[in-house]
């Protein structure tokens, strides 16, 4: 999970590069049974984990570029 996101955080400059490789994720998401509904409530978690793991770190402006990544 964690290298999927690095891979992601640090290609969303240059989303073209990253996005055959994101394309093939979301399918294998698929055959694992994850719906669109799902996706908030992960979203959710992620958010809430960074803000408990970076503490004080985990700035407004941290969350917020999270929340748009």
């Amino acid at each position: 999970l964690m290298a999927s996101l690095g891979f992601v955080v640090h290609g969303l400059g240059r989303a073209d590069t990253i996005l055959p490789t994101v394309r093939v994720l979301a399918g294998r998401h698929v055959t694992y049974g994850v719906e669109e509904r799902h996706y908030p409530i992960v979203g959710q978690a992620l958010i809430e984990t960074l803000a408990a793991g970076l503490g004080t770190a985990f700035t407004p402006a941290v969350r917020e570029a999270w929340e748009a990544a």
